[in-house]
């Protein structure tokens, strides 16, 4: 937890039948977490890129970016992080609409996400 924060693995009574890591797309996977700040949850989605590839892992992410450092002395890479507000889990609110307004968003991101990383890279 930092502040008033706090944070739990998508496995919660929130999330039931929910793993923490989830596919977005063929080419996109990412982790989720939920976040709580007094009786206010948030639902985050992120992960990590390195040249055009993306990582759910940050340790996968790292050693590739030093490996990109020492082969083509590249040393770009980053995390993504979206969220979306679920509202106050201890009034019944679910993480239904939050992911709904999270795949969306990311449905029409990941296009242009990935055209603008290509030419980054190409330069």
């Amino acid at each position: 937890a930092s502040g008033d924060w706090s944070s739990d693995v998508c496995s919660s009574d929130l999330f039931p039948s929910h793993d923490s890591e989830v596919q977005l797309s063929a080419q996109l996977s990412a982790k989720k977490i939920l976040g709580r700040l007094k009786d206010d949850s948030t639902l985050f989605y992120y992960w990590f890129f390195s040249g055009e590839k993306n990582y759910t892992d940050e340790t996968d992410a790292l050693f590739n970016i030093i490996r990109e450092t020492l082969v083509s002395g590249r040393s770009d890479g980053g995390i993504v992080e979206i969220s979306a507000n679920v509202g106050n889990s201890f009034l019944g609110a679910n993480s239904d609409d939050a992911e709904e307004s999270i795949r969306e968003f990311l449905g029409a991101l990941e296009p242009v996400l990935r055209k603008t990383l290509k030419a980054e890279i190409a330069k």
